[in-house]
């Protein structure tokens, strides 16, 4: 297995020149052919032969998992992923509603600098849609993170209780032990979400889960202020922890950036929370997310904190070697 492992490694970089040129003008496109290509390869059981290799069980030293985005509508089965070298999987953003986003094309891709662009606007199908993925895919044992944000133009109170129905529908589905709170998406078309505080947003999802644990997904946009706010709200309300980062539109002025323009910024976040935590003597956890595409890479963020860390954007530039690299580590 570890052979056809590694030549599935390969093939998919001796594809990846095409695959980009023929979606260059579409980008979501490849991204739609991965989840119809799992779908095959769970179904006859190809992935088992052609993904899973001798060391995909667990390193104990970190968790690896995708980051949001990736298994969007939960679709893709958590086996799959697993085989692929994930030891958890993240299923959203997840939104109460189904939402439609932004027109196609929304994602630009830079090949040279190894980002991406997006300016999606959080589509999705819903999570009733999403429960019943979840649903189909049977039993794992694979643990699942839902990420999860309120409709698109949701204000007030509305925008709380479209979070409580996402909860409320997800949290006795099997496997589901943490949830992400996405309270810093860039490319949202209003920006009502950021307008209700903190505290109630997290006090909402606290509230409304049943033992999962919760996490913040926060900007890597962040000054020393927003840093202690953010904590003091995670203590208060019982937050397990933060995800560092989310994208970020300073670097392109627009949409989200993500992958290799977007770690230096990621990583500046992540030292100035670890070492504020640190300071204080607080128990928060830490997940380090945005582009994390080797193994220095991965080490510098275990230095500043993480023991977790999400993938996505790498993984579309150096293929599935890279998680196989990461999780041996």
């Amino acid at each position: 297995m570890y052979l056809l492992r590694r030549l599935t490694e390969e093939f998919y970089l001796f594809l990846r020149p095409m695959l980009f040129y023929f979606t260059r003008k579409d980008p979501e496109k490849a991204h739609d052919l991965l989840v119809n290509a799992s779908k095959f390869l769970r179904k006859t059981s190809l992935d088992n032969l052609l993904l899973r290799y001798s060391h995909d069980k667990k390193n104990p030293q970190i968790e690896i998992s995708n980051a949001a985005g990736f298994n969007k509508n939960g679709e893709i089965h958590p086996q799959f992923l697993r085989y692929l070298g994930f030891d958890r999987v993240v299923v959203g953003t997840v939104t109460a509603e189904s939402w439609s986003g932004n027109p196609r094309p929304r994602i630009k891709r830079y090949v040279k600098k190894e980002s991406l662009v997006n300016w999606m606007g959080l589509p999705g199908e819903g999570v009733d849609r999403v429960a019943e993925n979840l649903s189909a895919h049977g039993s794992h044992e694979v643990p699942l993170t839902i990420n999860l944000a309120s409709t698109p133009g949701k204000t007030g109170n509305y925008l709380l209780k479209d979070l409580e129905k996402t909860i409320t529908i997800l949290k006795y589905l099997p496997y589901i032990d943490r949830f992400e709170l996405n309270i810093s998406c860039p490319n949202i078309a209003d920006k009502n979400y950021y307008l209700i505080d903190l505290k109630d947003i997290i006090k909402c999802a606290n509230e409304n889960k049943s033992s999962q644990e919760l996490y913040i997904k926060i900007s890597p946009n962040l000054g020393i202020s927003e840093i202690e706010n953010i904590c003091e709200a995670c203590m208060e309300f019982g937050a397990r922890g933060v995800t560092i980062s989310n994208t970020t539109e300073l670097i392109y002025s627009y949409g989200g950036t993500s992958g290799n323009e977007l770690y230096s910024s990621s990583l500046e976040t992540q030292k100035l929370f670890y070492n504020f935590l640190t300071k204080n003597n607080l128990d928060l956890d830490i997940i380090a997310c945005g582009g994390i595409n080797s193994l220095e890479r991965l080490a510098e963020r275990k230095k500043y904190g993480a023991n977790k860390i999400q993938v996505y954007t790498p993984l579309i530039f150096k293929g599935p070697k890279l998680l196989r690299e990461l999780k041996i580590a």
